[in-house]
């Protein structure tokens, strides 16, 4: 079975063949188009679009229960790739060569994201790990429940900040640097003191 449909230089056709169970769609719109590709016995779906030179791609397999999902726009991409069976998720976002990663997988209990920013979490051992580069302002975070630390280090213009806890210990440390002007701040709970030095 063919269709095909033209309004106003805007077409569409779509493809069907029961034998091998397949079905093609292909529309444009004002030069913006869209294809999607279907096959049943192979249980897989493609689908490409493309709007105003900005395209994406999702394509589907059903007996390998996974997904890939790719998204082009204006040089920035993104791609999501999923499987049902082993449960995980992979994310890639790249805007103007700044990417993110984001993967997860549900049986190990654990993410990664990565942007110049890296998120990572692991459940059972449950830690979790973030960083993050935006033109060339970074931070850091590192959290561990089971020994109960956390570290964050953050620097944005050569200006930067850094916090340790560990609970064990009880203790926490800041240091703030703002163009050479810098103050640090030590609290321990066990001994109850604290300590702040300024320096403008």
């Amino acid at each position: 079975m063919v269709c095909v449909s033209l309004v106003y230089n805007s077409w569409m056709v779509c493809v069907s063949l029961v034998y091998n169970s397949w079905m093609v769609c292909v529309s444009l719109v004002y030069n913006s188009w869209m294809v999607c590709l279907g096959l049943v016995y192979n249980s897989w779906m493609m689908c490409v679009s493309l709007v105003n030179n900005s395209w994406m791609v999702c394509e589907s397999l059903v007996y390998n229960s996974w997904m890939v999902c790719v998204s082009l726009v204006y040089n920035s991409w993104m791609v999501c790739e999923s499987l049902v069976y082993d449960s995980w998720m992979v994310r890639v976002s790249l805007v103007y060569n700044s990417w993110m990663v984001r993967v997860s997988l549900v049986y190990n209990s654990w993410m990664v994201c990565n942007s110049w920013m890296v998120c990572e979490s692991l459940v059972y051992n449950p830690w979790m790990m973030c960083v993050s580069l935006v033109y060339n302002s970074w931070m850091v975070c590192l959290s561990l429940v089971y020994n109960v630390w956390m570290v964050c280090v953050s620097l944005v213009y050569n200006s930067w900040m850094m916090c340790v806890s560990l609970v064990y210990n009880p203790w926490m440390m800041c240091v703030s640097l703002v163009y050479n002007s810098w103050m640090v701040c030590v609290s321990l709970v066990y001994n109850a003191w604290m300590g702040c030095v300024g320096l403008v």
